[in-house]
């Protein structure tokens, strides 16, 4: 049978159980016919495949208590271990202008649609209209789905009082539900969760809250009045893109280390916390990353064999390669995307630009460049947000 060895798990194919099963019958008789066209010998395949089957079931038995080779449901077993959850995947958020008679009140949930792709998207409050209106609105499918500017201007169901809405900036876009390669990526962040007071444990805890998409917690241990990011000393500066105020809030003030400053950057958001043990009250501090669009442009030379919808194609690619949904998980590339305070370098790009136009004829990139250089500096509080309308395709 397969065996376990300091190597693994090592398997029996099917051909080796039948040759295994044919000297053991010619060790008895070696005129033995086990051609495959004789019953014996049909007997001695079909026990063969039998065997090698059990082999396979043991392998994926062996391979789902290991994080590196479990998938689907047996990875979510593991991961649960450690109060890791596969993300369920992230709703994108806009703001919309809306116009109309003055006094007319818009109840949260009305529905917009985008003229770019059919998605919907509801209102998050009750707002009544006075001149040009903002309210927030957030899409009703989860997923990386994309809102140009002004493309949320259909009103689904037109409103007396109603004329108008758009969208004057792109959407922040969420994200699809944790491939597994992205739970593992997870899990291995999770480990730090049972821990108290220190940096690790907080990051861990933040980015398993749903809807949590990006985490970074700097700190300033050092006796320097402030470090290279600002921060004072004796500081912690929490930066976290996604997840709601309220859940955020309650897990730093569990996780937070006592004393220690709570440092705003330039997005900060203030929650009062009251805590379910003592009632006692604190303000929590944590900030959201101001988002830095990247305007990427590819140059490629077409031999001629580029199809017709090539730059679509590259775009799609391109934000799932920056979703971290591009690759496989034993890829060896970067598979997260870019995270807060990451710069963003052009060469990156090859990545997502060759999958796409490698299978066809001799066709290559040329250049690829961002906001018109080779590299966009991101600031340590910073993200860069990619929108499939800032990618631009020059073909030649």
């Amino acid at each position: 049978m397969a065996k376990l060895t300091d190597k693994g798990y090592i398997l029996k194919t099917q051909n080796e159980w039948f040759e295994d099963g044919k000297s053991l019958h010619q060790s008895i008789d070696p005129d033995w016919n086990l051609d495959p066209s004789t019953p014996d010998g049909l007997k001695l395949a079909t026990d063969s495949e039998i065997l090698s089957n059990l082999d396979e079931l043991g392998l994926e038995a062996y391979n789902s208590k290991d994080p590196s080779k479990a998938t689907g449901i047996q990875l979510d077993a593991i991961a649960a271990v450690t109060g890791t959850i596969r993300g369920k995947g992230t709703f994108s958020t806009s703001s919309v202008n809306l116009t109309g008679v003055n006094g007319t009140v818009i109840v949260a949930g009305t529905l917009i649609e985008s003229t770019e792709n059919g998605s919907r998207w509801a209102t998050d409050s009750d707002v009544s209209i006075l001149g040009v209106t903002a309210v927030s609105v957030t899409a009703i499918d989860r997923g990386a789905i994309q809102a140009s500017i002004d493309t949320l201007t259909k009103i689904v169901k037109p409103i007396s009082g109603l004329s108008s809405a758009t969208n004057p900036a792109v959407a922040t876009v969420g994200t699809n539900p944790d491939t597994d390669a992205e739970l593992r990526i997870k899990r291995d962040k999770a480990v730090s969760i049972v821990g108290s007071n220190q940096v690790d444990s907080m990051y861990s805890v933040l980015a398993n809250l749903d809807g949590v998409r990006r985490v970074k917690v700097y700190e300033n241990d050092r006796f320097d009045p402030t470090d290279a990011n600002g921060l004072p000393i004796h500081s912690t500066a929490v930066i976290v893109d996604g997840g709601t105020d309220a859940d955020i809030a309650q897990a730093l003030y569990i996780k937070k280390n006592p004393g220690t400053k709570q440092h705003s950057t330039s997005l900060p958001t203030t929650v009062s916390v009251i805590s379910p043990v003592t009632g006692n009250q604190k303000d929590i501090v944590f900030n959201r990353p101001p988002p830095i669009d990247v305007a990427l442009v590819y140059n490629i030379t077409d031999d001629g064999s580029l199809p017709i919808g090539i730059e679509q194609l590259l775009k799609d690619a391109t934000l799932s390669y920056v979703d971290g949904d591009l690759l496989p998980a034993d890829a060896g590339f970067n598979q997260r995307g870019f995270d807060i305070g990451e710069n963003v370098h052009a060469g990156r790009f090859y990545t997502p630009a060759n999958s796409v136009i490698g299978i066809y004829g001799e066709s290559y990139i040329t250049s690829i460049t961002v906001n018109g250089g080779v590299s966009v500096v991101i600031g340590f509080e910073e993200l860069a947000r990619f929108t499939d309308a800032n990618i631009s395709v020059v073909i030649t």
